[in-house]
């Protein structure tokens, strides 16, 4: 039953609940979760704070490590970086220097490919047009055997 209604009460000895007390314990109900989402408001808002101190420590900590010249750490760091890098670089040069001539390789490669190709084109020509000679020459070799013949009959 709502606090707000109103029920007509045939007995006028028990007692209804008033509007004020009804209200009254409403809100004291809002102002206790009220009070509750606050702490808990609280609560988000110090662990946030506590995770800020410990970022900026952590991030102070960080740049100390990286600028500070004066630590031999920090500056063995830095050489050994430097000395990857310029190794990383002589070796990607090696290897770009390796790629250029197994493409010049490949070059000649296919050149060479295409040369033996059009040799071997040229070889089966050639022997196709000396079988074609060969078949003339026969042919007309047995022409003469046979005009010879012919000659040697008529004398």
């Amino acid at each position: 039953m709502s606090p707000f209604s109103f029920v007509l009460q045939p007995d006028l000895d028990v007692p209804c609940p008033t509007l004020p007390s009804a209200c009254s314990e409403e809100l004291l109900g809002y102002k206790r979760l009220s009070q509750q989402h606050l702490d808990s408001h609280y609560t988000t808002l110090h662990d946030l704070e506590e995770l800020g101190d410990i970022m900026s420590e952590i991030l102070e900590q960080q740049q100390r490590t990286e600028v500070c010249p004066s630590s031999p750490i920090s500056s063995l760091r830095v050489i050994s970086n430097f000395k990857r890098q310029m190794d990383c670089t002589e070796r990607l040069s090696g290897l770009h220097q390796h790629l250029l001539t197994l493409e010049d390789l490949t070059h000649h490669f296919t050149a060479y490919r295409l040369s033996f190709n059009r040799l071997l084109v040229e070889i089966a020509r050639r022997r196709h047009y000396k079988e074609a000679a060969e078949n003339i020459v026969h042919g007309m070799i047995v022409q003469l055997q046979a005009m010879t013949e012919g000659k040697h009959s008529y004398v």
